[in-house]
């Protein structure tokens, strides 16, 4: 593959898969600290917390695992 068509992909892949990393870690995580939490704002705000904290770090390692095929694997 070309560094053209890596970042491509890579692109496409943080598109695609961060975003519904976020979404599906904010969902199990209010709905599990709704069982522990009276208050919902909080409930939240802490979903909303680790939403952001999954899209970063799929980020991170979809931009990593790219680096490393395409350094090490694909040529």
């Amino acid at each position: 593959m070309t560094d053209i068509q890596t970042l491509k992909l890579t692109v496409l892949l943080l598109v695609i898969f961060a975003p519904l990393g976020g979404v599906m870690v904010f969902i199990i995580t209010y709905i599990e600290y709704s069982h522990h939490f009276p208050d919902k704002r909080r409930v939240f705000q802490e979903a909303r917390k680790m939403a952001f904290f999954a899209v970063i770090v799929l980020s991170i390692l979809t931009v990593v695992f790219s680096f490393i095929l395409n350094r090490y694997i694909y040529k």
